[in-house]
């Protein structure tokens, strides 16, 4: 009995996990979620300045009654020079929530580096659930992209309310 509730309890925490990440989220949920990797990544990447604007729109691949959020924010001023550690604790701090990020480094125009944390790997497209969490560090922006999973969602009604 005891190995029963045992394998229960652990079937609701999978459940639950799935939940917070999949279609049960609402445009809400989606928002703050976006706003909680903001912080998370925030908290390690020590700059000032950070705008943000969210933006509604249809699912990549278009389903009748469904929305995708992108949140993105950035900071032109006051940033850290991207390094491997930078990175890395970016990672970290995504890992916690259940994000998936790898660190790719790249070469931008005028041959400065920079360091991309993203989840899937850059490059690489979205995740099958549609999601894309993303920063971008270099010595001239910080640029953090966040999209949702494909959601329930009135898009007319989103939009009017922005």
């Amino acid at each position: 009995m005891r190995r029963l509730a045992a394998i229960a309890a652990g079937v609701g925490l999978i459940l639950t996990g799935c939940a917070a990440q999949g279609s049960a989220m609402n445009p809400d949920a989606a928002e703050q979620d976006a706003r909680d990797v903001l912080a998370r990544t925030s908290a390690v990447v020590p700059a000032g300045g950070w705008t943000t604007e969210v933006t509604w729109g249809p699912c990549e691949k278009p389903r009748e009654g469904h929305v995708q959020l992108t949140f993105v924010a950035q900071s032109l001023t006051e940033r850290p020079e991207p390094t491997p550690a930078l990175a890395q604790a970016v990672v970290d701090a995504w890992q916690l929530v259940g994000r998936k990020p790898t660190v790719t480094s790249e070469v931008l125009a005028g041959g400065d580096a920079g360091l991309v944390v993203s989840d899937p790997t850059y490059l690489t497209g979205a995740n099958p659930d549609g999601t894309l969490t993303q920063l971008s560090l270099s010595s001239e922006a910080i640029f953090l992209q966040v999209t949702s999973p494909c959601i329930e969602g009135d898009l007319d009604h989103l939009l009017a309310g922005s």
